[in-house]
């Protein structure tokens, strides 16, 4: 993993100190997370966003101008530097919102990697919509729009960031997320389950007539067949999942190769008509109009 970037908000009163340059922030670094969040927050007040749901998002009457925050700041640092990408609890982070954003590109650029995590964050309103009501409902929230609803929340104002450069993240396997896969698998329906039953991951599934096969060849078979739909359906040199390449039927490769995912839990189960095979991703990919991975050569940055 190139990097991790956290970043939390909260809207209590507290003293500011200098912010201390020592884990390897600076005040340049923490300028392009306030203009960002500045820049995109006033856009959106606005009425210049354009919501995925339709039309532009409405205006804000009561957006806040951002401050950045030193203890916020060490919050963030406190969790982005253990290098995990996964969100603290909200005890350990004194019950701050947090965004979480990496990328492949080792040593990338901290300035750079806090205007792509921003811009990432922010592309989810374009890209799966809010709606005009502008309600987080519990629909709202599962459309994965979370980082952007987050980054617009009109009584946030406090911003605190982190961006680590940690050592590269290979997948690894995790057994609630097998559990997860067995739970769906142990039923020998072959279709997928809802994002709610697997607790949002990806999922990919695979079935052969051959009944009973060995569950280690199942498991390789399943893995090439997923990946051979990239020489198969082809994803083009421009590496964006849009809704023409999804629908090629290359879905189970792009979640295979999808940069952000890397936690991988599988199930193999013997059937009565069939050996079926169901692994889990997280977190999730396969997210409409956005890159499968980082083009670049390896390790680079």
């Amino acid at each position: 993993m190139g990097f991790l970037a956290a970043w939390s908000q909260r809207v209590v009163s507290n003293p500011t100190s200098k912010c201390s340059d020592s884990a390897g922030m600076n005040d340049t670094i923490r300028q392009a997370f306030l203009n960002e969040h500045n820049r995109l927050r006033s856009s959106v007040a606005r009425g210049l966003e354009v919501d995925g749901a339709g039309g532009k998002a409405p205006k804000a009457a009561k957006m806040l101008k951002m401050i950045y925050d030193c203890d916020v700041e060490n919050s963030a640092m406190k969790h982005a530097s253990k290098c995990i990408f996964e969100h603290s609890t909200y005890a350990e982070r004194n019950n701050n919102g947090e965004n979480l954003f990496k990328t492949s590109i080792l040593k990338l650029d901290k300035a750079e990697a806090a205007k792509r995590a921003s811009q990432s964050w922010w592309s989810e309103l374009k890209s799966f919509g809010v709606g005009q009501a502008n309600n987080l409902t519990m629909a709202v929230f599962n459309k994965f729009v979370g980082h952007y609803t987050q980054m617009a929340w009109e009584k946030s104002y406090k911003l605190g960031c982190a961006v680590m450069h940690c050592p590269k993240m290979t997948m690894v396997y995790d057994c609630d997320v097998e559990n997860s896969a067995m739970k769906h698998a142990s039923k020998c329906i072959f279709e997928h389950s809802t994002y709610a039953e697997r607790n949002n991951n990806g999922e990919n599934l695979f079935k052969t007539s051959i009944l009973k096969l060995d569950k280690a060849e199942a498991a390789k078979r399943a893995s090439q067949s997923w990946w051979s739909e990239l020489k198969s359906f082809g994803v083009g040199q421009a590496n964006n999942l849009t809704m023409a390449v999804f629908n090629k039927f290359v879905g189970h490769y792009t979640q295979m190769a999808w940069e952000k995912s890397y936690k991988l839990g599988c199930a193999v189960v013997h059937c009565p008509k069939m050996t079926m095979v169901n692994c889990q991703y997280s977190p999730t990919g396969n997210y409409i109009n956005q890159l499968i991975y980082t083009k670049g050569e390896p390790c680079s940055g």
